[in-house]
């Protein structure tokens, strides 16, 4: 069975792109096409696709509120960005909304039927550029979390994913059970993590501990 597609964009040459390229894929079928959101709701509603091509900036609306929209009322079709936008912020705001996968226009046109093959099989399919924002992005956050917590507060952290009880590490550091409780609160807080499974992983990604 072929791979239902809709294409969403309001640039004329981009859609003949398009059609030209998903033509040249066996197992897609275009099945409609729309260049603003309003339209792309009423083919959806129309079409049922298995897959959207959606641009990020659309006439009147943007990829992520339309891809918000269409998820709510059809959470079985996916989507895939097509944007020339490669910032953090976009993609993130992407991800966010629930899209399947986010391709880059200056991207080879064979990309676009592995990336429609992979969402068809239930996986996340993000070009290498948008791979890549989204990395450092990651390791950016990550980074400016780690450095919120003070040398003592990392201490703990270290000894709390090590396994190390409240009564070991305020023996160990050679300060009281309720000063090594308040560091962990304190930790829990600054990171946004609630559990000492949460902290031991967040731990071990930073390279704290090896445990």
């Amino acid at each position: 069975m072929k791979i239902k597609v809709a294409i969403v964009d309001d640039h004329e040459i981009v859609l003949q792109g398009l059609r030209l390229v998903l033509g040249g894929e066996p197992e897609a079928e275009l099945v409609g096409e729309a260049s603003n959101a309003v339209a792309a709701l009423e083919c959806i509603a129309q079409t049922r696709p298995d897959i959207v091509l959606l641009d990020f900036e659309l006439p009147d609306s943007n990829g992520v509120l339309l891809s918000r929209q269409i998820l709510a009322r059809y959470p079985k079709t996916r989507i895939i960005i097509f944007s020339a936008h490669m910032s953090p912020q976009y993609i993130q705001e992407a991800v966010q909304a629930g899209v399947s996968g986010y391709l880059g226009k200056i991207h080879k046109t064979g990309e676009i039927g592995i990336a429609l093959r992979a969402v068809q099989n239930g996986q996340l399919y993000f070009c290498p550029e948008a791979a890549t924002v989204l990395a450092k992005d990651y390791l950016k956050k990550a980074d400016a979390l780690k450095n919120q917590l003070s040398d003592r507060e990392q201490q703990v952290l270290k000894r709390i994913a090590e396994g190390q009880s409240t009564k070991e590490m305020a023996a160990a550091m050679h300060v009281s059970v309720k000063t090594v409780e308040t560091h962990r609160q304190k930790i829990m807080g600054k990171l946004d993590l609630h559990s000492v499974a949460e902290l031991t992983k967040y731990a071990i990604r930073q390279g704290l501990t090896r445990v």
